[in-house]
């Protein structure tokens, strides 16, 4: 089986993060120090031949261990390893066994989220509130006000030639109808959604999904709307282009598109 793993990197002032760390095959006594990347965006180590070959003593890759692995990187190419590894890893006097996926690069190792967690490189801190005291609040202050939306409506057109569809109601779960109700309830007052009560051409099924919090996530199915709708053609930005503006980012907001009258 393939095994697909994540690469990219995390930067700080133009720099990006390097630790020494101390590394030794399993099977030998003797340390070397490899810099390594810390790299919050990675699933796996990556430990570059160079390395690979000073840690072993060896001078060829004769022997390493096949690796079926396939490591994309952060423009979404794919990079093949040339083989995998275990190396000993030691810090505080703690040492910990890793996992590397060797490939040809002139870069310097790295080592994944986990890795960073478990070598007390990284610690991440879950955020589950905005802070009030945050500078980035206090300038803009009306942006966090509310749910938030964009100015002007959304107005959806349709392809008439497509026959609409209309999605019989699905059955909800005894157990959930309550909370749903609570939930419908809470989105309707904050004007989200309203109640349609006349006939209308098209009905999308809903999707419910209950959250690792308990609480319910409410959103459509509209596949065959989807299919209907005629959009507008324009040059869409591309994920290069996006990421840069993205640096630094710790906010977001839905339901930011309102629907005109018609749509």
């Amino acid at each position: 089986m393939n095994l697909e793993f994540l690469i990219g990197n995390i930067e700080c002032n133009n720099t990006v993060s390097t630790v020494s760390l101390q590394l030794r095959k399993p099977t030998h006594k003797e340390w070397h120090t490899v810099e390594c990347h810390l790299d919050t965006g990675a699933t796996c180590n990556v430990m570059n031949r160079k390395d690979y070959l000073r840690i072993t003593g060896r001078r060829d890759l004769r022997g390493i261990t096949t690796s079926r692995a396939r490591l994309r990187l952060y423009d979404g190419s794919i990079m093949r390893p040339l083989g995998s590894c275990t190396m000993i890893a030691r810090r505080n006097d703690v040492e910990y066994p890793l996992m590397f996926q060797v490939v040809d690069s002139p870069q310097k190792s790295l080592l994944s989220v986990r890795s960073c967690q478990d070598l007390g490189f990284v610690t991440i801190h879950p955020v589950s509130s905005l802070s009030s005291c945050d500078p980035l609040i206090l300038k803009y202050d009306d942006v966090f006000q509310g749910i938030g939306c964009f100015n002007g409506d959304l107005h959806l057109i349709t392809n008439q030639s497509i026959k609409p569809v209309q999605h019989t109601p699905r059955r909800v779960p005894l157990h959930i109808r309550s909370a749903l109700k609570t939930k419908l309830d809470e989105l309707m007052s904050l004007n989200i959604i309203k109640p349609v009560t006349e006939p209308t051409e098209w009905i999308s099924s809903l999707v419910i999904v209950k959250k690792k919090s308990g609480q319910l996530r409410i959103c459509i199915d509209p596949k065959d709307l989807n299919r209907a709708l005629q959009r507008p053609i324009y040059a869409m930005p591309i994920l290069e282009e996006i990421l840069p503006r993205l640096a630094n980012a710790s906010y977001s907001q839905f339901w930011m598109l309102r629907m005109d009258s018609f749509t």
